[in-house]
């Protein structure tokens, strides 16, 4: 997986960034610790100091020992940007500590910035998973800037305010869009910065965004607006971010002060469904290199599968929203380098192609995706490159509906289908691990067409799912949710948000596609939405088991509980036909303390035959009057009715366990077993010799015996099972 982003600032200016987690080269490495100066020593700890204790020893030193100074803090933070870009924000000089520095000093180390950017972020698929950066700042030279938080996976956007600081070449964005400042901040910037709307009170406070300076009522007030701009800036489409506010912000603003995010809202959104809600016009550039020449493809294969079967998919996924409307250029196009001067210039390889294509064709820019396919180059690392929730999409010698249909995906504004890997039995363990492609049910993630719709989260995220079509638990109650990946479900709830901790969210779906899997065909799928980033992760709700995430779903009768949460989640029943498949959840919130686990002994017979249908049943009671949900074990892999009562029956003989767990679905539980001793008339056999000898044709069984058949079809033997 790549993620790069390329940011145009305002004024023409250039600036990348790019999650420190997924840096791949930098353009310098090590820690750089020259000598200082014979007169003096600085210890290295004063970084990790307020920036007012540096400010102090600036102060304090002569003007020689001030410049080393201000050169180790340079040194020092830019390294500290690149590993910690969050910790180097909170440690930067203030606007006016910056401006109390002398122009020599400052020219050393962090400077403040606050503007509008445009942002393409770039994900790269396939096996090698890389990362790098190429950005441009006109009259700066190369630039490398980091994020942290949620803008780790920020959409495509056009206008995008950021605030930050850089050091040369390198620079950190906050994860906020308003960046409050404190007094002697807001004095020293009245002069930079335009004012935004006007001051509603004397005490009001003040905060920087997109090269303005805005106030609002109290500091509540702010975070309030910095979350509401969070959740619009997730919105998938170039032009459904904060330029909208920024290009008519007297439109958005209130005279007496205040931001009416409202208006702002319904313009993002629209133009958020405009990106994910059309036909999606698709424009196909095919190109070659001089040392790898020849079509990437066959033009007219190529048109009618994305015309047809990539098409077909976002239809069907999109609930007839959206589809593929693709145009292939017959032609292809020479690229003027080698294949392996654009393993690290994808961008200028995509450039290049669509200007070679323009010559003839006129602009392309209308175009809703732009996609250049080029013949396989193994550095390359990928097999598809898209920006996400942008124009550009790259193919690496492959037309495979799959990886056209997931770099779609990103395209529409969706990132990867991951799962959360653990170590213990705690399926959300903080220390646990991504797993980028991780979900398997998922063509985001490692899943397969057609089966493998993008998840109910995902269809949320980029509008397909709208708000009608999914519900938030915010009490204890049971409720009812509906397959979400067949195009003619009816019935409106697809999805259920359940509240997990801080600002993260279980999101419970019912995938009907992938029958191979009973846990999953049978029970729930739950996700893990982490409030940091932009992405589903599936949840393993049965860690400890031998099949690890394939039988991970929430099975009938199975309470999942996030005790750190309050949460408990049991699917206790399931019906319908198809496509209106539902299933019915009961979610309890809270710690319930002195909640009594229900008491259970299990009845059923000791032993039995194979394909007999054997009865077992649980008798149990809770000392608190909960209802009791049953989860049944009885080692098959099959998910079982939640009922006190079971009918079953086996395949194979051998000793299995039939097992229960009783729940009060508040977090109280009990487990009752039993070993059952199956037999087989496989296992015992007569034998006797038939003294015929003949090239055999069919085995047939039944009504105790084994019939064998010869060649031209004449009996050959008869064996009786006992």
């Amino acid at each position: 997986m790549m993620y790069r982003r390329r940011i145009v600032l305002g004024a023409g200016i250039v600036l990348g960034l790019l999650s420190a987690v997924y840096l791949f080269r930098l353009r310098e490495t090590g820690v750089l610790r020259p000598p200082m100066s014979s007169s003096f020593s600085v210890s290295a700890e004063v970084l990790l100091k307020p920036s007012g204790k540096w400010i102090e020893q600036v102060s304090a030193a002569e003007p020689d020992e001030a410049m080393e100074l201000a050169k180790l803090r340079g040194r020092q933070m830019k390294e500290l940007i690149r590993t910690d870009p969050e910790k180097a924000l909170s440690l930067a000089l203030s606007w006016a500590e910056w401006q109390a520095l002398s122009p020599e000093l400052r020219a050393h180390v962090e400077q403040p910035f606050s503007m509008q950017a445009d942002v393409e972020v770039l994900v790269a698929c396939g096996e090698q998973s890389r990362s790098f950066i190429e950005t441009d700042f006109p009259g700066l030279g190369k630039m490398e800037t980091y994020v942290y938080g949620r803008r780790n996976e920020v959409n495509t956007k056009k206008g995008l305010p950021v605030q930050g600081i850089r050091v040369g070449t390198v620079g950190a964005l906050r994860e906020e869009t308003f960046q409050l400042l404190k007094r002697n901040d807001e004095i020293a910037v009245l002069n930079l910065f335009p004012v935004a709307g006007t001051k509603p009170a004397s005490d009001a406070v003040a905060a920087l965004a997109g090269g303005y300076l805005f106030y609002f009522e109290n500091e509540a007030a702010l975070e309030a607006a910095n979350r509401k701009l969070a959740e619009l800036e997730a919105l998938p489409g170039p032009d459904a971010g904060l330029q909208q506010l920024f290009e008519k912000l007297d439109a958005y603003l209130y005279d007496e002060g205040g931001i009416d995010f409202e208006a702002l809202e319904t313009a993002v959104r629209s133009a958020s469904a405009e990106w994910t809600g059309t036909p999606r016009e698709v424009y196909v550039i095919l190109v070659d290199f001089p040392d790898i020449s020849g079509q990437p493809v066959d033009p007219v294969e190529f048109s009618n599968r994305l015309n047809n079967a990539v098409s077909e998919q976002i239809w069907e996924m999109s609930y007839k929203k959206t589809h593929i409307v693709a145009e292939v250029n017959p032609k292809t196009y020479r690229l003027t380098q080698t294949s392996m001067n654009y393993t690290n210039k994808t961008s200028a390889l995509h450039s290049e192609a669509k200007a070679l294509a323009e010559v003839e064709v006129g602009s392309l820019d209308g175009y809703d995706t732009i996609c250049v396919v080029f013949p396989h180059v193994a550095g390359m690392g990928f097999a598809g490159l898209a920006s996400v929730g942008g124009q550009n999409l790259w193919l690496n010698g492959t037309m495979n509906n799959d990886v056209v249909i997931h770099e779609l995906g990103h395209n529409y504004g969706s990132y990867h289908a991951s799962f959360w890997q653990v170590a213990g039995s705690d399926p959300v363990d903080p220390a646990g691990e991504k797993i980028e492609y991780g979900d398997f049910t998922d063509i985001m993630g490692g899943g397969d067409s057609p089966e493998g719709h993008f998840n109910h989260w995902h269809k949320k995220h980029i509008g397909w799912l709208e708000s009608t079509n999914w519900t938030a638990a915010t009490t204890s109650g049971t409720y009812r949710i509906h397959r979400f990946d067949h195009p003619d479900t009816t019935a409106a709830i697809r999805g259920l948000q359940i509240p997990k901790t801080g600002n993260d969210n279980y999101w419970l779906g019912l995938r009907q596609e992938y029958t191979a899997y009973d846990a999953f065909g049978r029970g729930a799928y739950l996700l893990w939405k982490k409030s940091v980033d932009n992405r589903s992760y599936l949840v393993d709700t049965t860690p400890d088991s031998a099949d690890g995430k394939y039988d991970g779903g929430l099975a009938l009768g199975r309470t999942y509980s996030d005790v750190a949460a309050g949460v408990h989640i049991t699917p206790v029943a399931r019906g319908g036909r198809s496509p209106n498949e539902w299933m019915d959840i009961r979610v309890n919130f809270g710690s319930f303390p002195g909640n009594s686990a229900p008491m259970a002994s299990i009845s059923g017979p000791a032993t039995g035959s194979v394909q007999e249908s054997m009865i077992f049943s649980v008798s149990a009671s809770d000392a608190d009057g909960d209802e009791l949900a049953y989860y049944w074990n009885t080692g098959d892999g099959l998910v079982k009715p939640n009922s006190p009562t079971i009918a079953t029956a086996w395949l194979s003989g051998s000793t299995v366990t039939v097992s229960c767990v009783v729940s009060d679905m508040k977090g109280g539980t009990v487990e009752v077993s039993q070993e059952v001793v199956l037999s087989s008339p496989l296992d015992n056999w007569t034998q006797r010799t038939s003294g015929v000898t003949a090239q055999l044709n069919d085995l047939a069984v039944g009504n105790g015996r084994v019939v064998a058949v010869g060649e031209t079809m004449e009996l050959l033997h008869i064996q009786t099972m006992v």
